[in-house]
């Protein structure tokens, strides 16, 4: 299996998918992630900022084993752009990593560079020969439960510790990022939220999606 995972910022992609992406590196298969929004940040006025943001990133790829890119698009900005220009940076990666699953946002999150994500996938992935055959909806916490759409997940991927542990340690690497407890993006509140999810279909964690399109053949 191939997947694609199309991230609005550096760290949606291991808080969406983290331990899915390590458990099918595990298994050998091929991951590879698409971030939407450069390092740059208008509204931060450290110098450093985005040689810092792009270290994290690219040390947390690392740390998960998987290949990526980052289109450059401005951060917290997607709405003012065409909304073709970000579908065709998605049908450029799909076009190269003919993935068998990827992996976006979820149209009800509270970012809205997120639900521009979501929209754009939708566009770039309509259903014709060439697009992938299952497109799903990653649950980002402290977005995907505080819009004003409930995220009800129809999708669990089963993770062991191992998984687990290899996300979180993708998440370290996002410092600036991590939150505190209880706020939902600190490691507690990470490990916590697999817990539950795992909960709901009877095993230790898991991974939550919405499964957007699948097409059985």
């Amino acid at each position: 299996m191939t997947m694609l995972v199309l991230a609005a910022h550096p760290d949606d992609e291991t808080l969406m998918a983290g331990g899915t992406i390590a458990r099918a590196r595990e298994r050998g298969e091929r991951v590879h992630v698409a971030v939407f929004c450069s390092a740059q940040r208008a509204d931060v006025a450290d110098p450093g900022y985005q040689a810092k943001k792009t270290a994290e990133l690219t040390a947390a790829m690392e740390a998960l084993g998987t290949s990526f890119e980052c289109y450059g698009f401005p951060d917290q900005a997607l709405d003012t752009l065409p909304l073709i220009d970000l579908a065709r940076a998605i049908e450029r990666s799909v076009a190269a990593v003919t993935p068998d699953l990827l992996v976006t946002h979820f149209s009800g999150d509270v970012n809205q560079d997120h639900r521009r994500v979501a929209e754009a996938t939708l566009v770039a992935c309509r259903p014709v020969p060439g697009t992938p055959i299952r497109v799903e909806a990653g649950y980002v916490p402290s977005s995907s439960e505080w819009g004003a759409t409930s995220f009800s997940p129809t999708v669990f991927r089963a993770l062991n510790p191992r998984h687990v542990e290899k996300k979180l340690l993708a998440m370290r690497h996002y410092a600036s990022e991590l939150r505190r407890p209880p706020h939902p993006r600190s490691e507690e509140g990470i490990r916590t939220a697999l817990a539950y999810f795992g909960s709901c279909v009877g095993v230790a964690y898991a991974e939550p999606f919405v499964l957007l399109r699948e097409l059985c053949g």
